[in-house]
């Protein structure tokens, strides 16, 4: 036997070329183009002239960017929040408390979240005006939806995964064709400082579960480029509720996040040459709407746009593609959840009509937007005909039925990136129409706070050094 194994050893290393004759067994592939040719010893010599080269463009002066006159942003992450981790990741809990008081303290958190998760799209928005008649605004809106690819490994939230699938997205799309980036590796420390921080290590060996190193991919450098130019760029951010988004979006494309908040309020002050609107926070302390979520301040701004003597017109360019997506739910009420709705005597979900979010199972009230809006604006008359046709047409689900049970209200997902980018633009031009806001710029929402974070230089702040060797290589002179 032994003579054997080594009669098949001695065979095989003599093998020389793989023809079309030999190696039954093998795949050989197709549709793959010739880059060099085999030499008689075997070897393998590359022509470069056979050789794809692919030229990455320079997106630093991107022409509808730089001719904008503001640009919402909006993205999509792998969680926020941890859902019962495995005890071998050893995480901190007490760390990872991103309501703290402390906006420092939330800051260290939200910081923990963004570094260990990653975005999976961004969506873009760009307004740019048009010349027009007196008493009336014209803007072209050019929307893009990025799927993103995160090359470092990276956590997951069920839940988070979960909600992106049932509102439209498409994982198996952002595997196979999504743009794949690698998040900015840290400034390399001195020898001093890595033998102070980290214990020696042994040298990983071929095939252990050590760290690989990857590198930047050329995908990642133009949407790096991009995301500087839109920064750069003559024309205002404009996100929603957006301290996340702006941290994610620092983390990926520009530099590892400074530890503390006041390091990355400089740096993001820097990076930003025109200033940041947070439509969130012009909602609640600006125009003071019942309602702050996303979906309602674009149906009500829609309304006042139809309403208004100030005609505003926003032309799509490539309307975005929204399809119906099916929220029903596979589980009846129980009888708990149908008492909590009957105390409100209201044929809409009074959460879901301050918050844009139910957690019952299967609300039977109404969660679409546009029958809420007209139901406030009714006379008590025209309340009581419109409580009467709802009920008439939603009658009181039997947990006794098979089947799945009817859902009130639009069946539309109003959830993507590009879509959540879109309304937010669309929510800040109706919203300047109706007063100035520039005295509200560089003022980011803080959840449970009635104060802003502003984004504002400080004496007493500088930039972080990972930021500064960015800043270095990029902007060059």
């Amino acid at each position: 036997m032994i003579k054997d194994v080594i009669k098949g050893l001695h065979r095989g290393a003599k093998h020389g070329v793989l023809t079309s004759k030999q190696g039954r067994n093998f795949y050989k592939g197709n549709k793959s183009g010739s880059t060099g040719r085999h030499t008689k010893h075997g070897s393998y010599v590359v022509e470069w002239s056979k050789v794809r080269t692919y030229v990455v463009p320079d997106m630093t002066d991107f022409k509808l960017v730089s001719k904008s006159d503001f640009i919402s942003l909006d993205t999509e992450f792998t969680g926020i929040k941890l859902e019962q981790p495995s005890d071998e990741l050893a995480l901190d809990y007490g760390k990872w408390n991103n309501r703290n008081k402390d906006i420092g303290e939330r800051y260290k958190a939200l910081r923990l979240l963004v570094s260990t998760h990653s975005l999976v799209s961004l969506g873009m928005s760009i307004f740019t005006k048009k010349q027009s008649e007196s008493n009336t605004t014209n803007y072209i809106s050019n929307n893009f939806n990025f799927i993103l690819w995160c090359q470092n490994t990276h956590l997951v939230s069920p839940s988070s995964i979960s909600f992106l699938s049932e509102s439209g997205f498409d994982f198996n799309f952002q595997i196979q064709q999504g743009i794949r980036f690698v998040v900015p590796a840290p400034m390399p420390k001195s020898k001093q400082e890595e033998v102070k921080d980290k214990p020696a290590k042994r040298r990983a060996t071929s095939g252990s579960l050590s760290n690989s190193k990857v590198s930047e991919t050329n995908d990642g450098r133009i949407m790096r480029d991009l995301i500087v130019s839109v920064f750069k760029g003559p024309g205002s951010i404009v996100i929603h509720n957006g301290l996340l988004d702006l941290m994610f979006i620092y983390h990926t494309f520009i530099a590892k996040l400074p530890e503390s908040i006041s390091t990355f309020i400089m740096d993001i002050c820097d990076l930003a040459s025109a200033p940041i609107f947070d439509t969130k926070y012009l909602a609640e302390y600006v125009s003071r709407d019942e309602a702050s979520f996303l979906a309602y301040l674009y149906e009500k701004r829609k309304r006042y746009a139809q309403s208004s003597t100030n005609t505003i017109n926003i032309e799509i360019r490539d309307e975005i593609q929204l399809f119906g997506i099916d929220l029903t739910p596979n589980k009846q009420p129980d009888d708990t959840q149908q008492q909590q709705t009957k105390k409100t005597g209201l044929p809409y979900c009074e959460t879901f009509a301050l918050y844009g979010y139910c957690s019952l199972i299967k609300c039977p009230l109404s969660h679409d937007i546009k029958f809420i809006l007209d139901y406030k604006e009714a006379s008590p008359q025209q309340r009581k005909l419109m409580k009467l046709e709802f009920d008439s047409n939603n009658p009181k689900p039997n947990n006794t039925e098979s089947g799945k049970p009817t859902i009130n209200g639009s069946l539309s997902s109003y959830h993507s990136a590009v879509f959540d980018a879109h309304m937010t633009g669309y929510i800040f031009a109706i919203s300047s129409s109706m007063e100035s806001v520039d005295s509200h710029k560089n003022k980011i929402y803080l959840i449970g706070k009635d104060f802003p974070l502003c984004i504002e230089p400080s004496k007493f702040s500088k930039h972080s050094e990972d930021y500064n060797e960015f800043k270095s290589k990029k902007f060059k002179t």
